[in-house]
């Protein structure tokens, strides 16, 4: 039995609008990869960044899509 946490990622789903999240996430984030890595970096660094990090055994090159916000002090 999966838990409703498993198939989306986090967040509960409602009906099918759960299954179509992750097919979209899986759409979109090359996308928004790309931009992030192309010169249109600026339409999108003041909510998401890219971190990428090299894995210290196998040396491949991972590329996590992160959104993110000011904390206002």
């Amino acid at each position: 039995m999966t838990h409703d946490t498993e198939t989306t990622g986090g967040a509960p789903s409602s009906g099918d609008a759960g299954h179509r999240a992750p097919a979209l996430f899986r759409f979109m984030n090359p996308v928004m990869r790309w931009l992030l890595r192309s010169h249109l970096h600026r339409l999108l660094s003041g909510q998401l960044m890219l971190l990428e990090y090299t894995g210290r055994v196998s040396g491949r090159t991972y590329a996590i899509l992160i959104g993110y916000f000011a904390w206002d002090a």
